[in-house]
């Protein structure tokens, strides 16, 4: 089971959604919100956000 927060979503358009799914909206990032974007790119920045998460939680219990 992956334990990613981040995943994509086909909209009716044929363009790409990241979506948090802590909350099941588009995923921001630095004032950007993760929608209308190529299979590419959203799959870039689906990991991207996903990789920070994981930093951010292994950050967390060093603290």
């Amino acid at each position: 089971m992956s334990n990613d927060r981040y995943d994509l979503l086909l909209n009716e358009t044929g363009t790409w959604s990241v979506i948090d799914l802590s909350t099941m909206y588009p995923a921001h990032h630095r004032n950007h919100v993760m929608v209308r974007m190529s299979l590419d790119e959203a799959d870039a920045a689906a990991d991207m956000l996903n990789r920070l998460q994981r930093c951010s939680k292994r950050n967390a219990y060093v603290a």
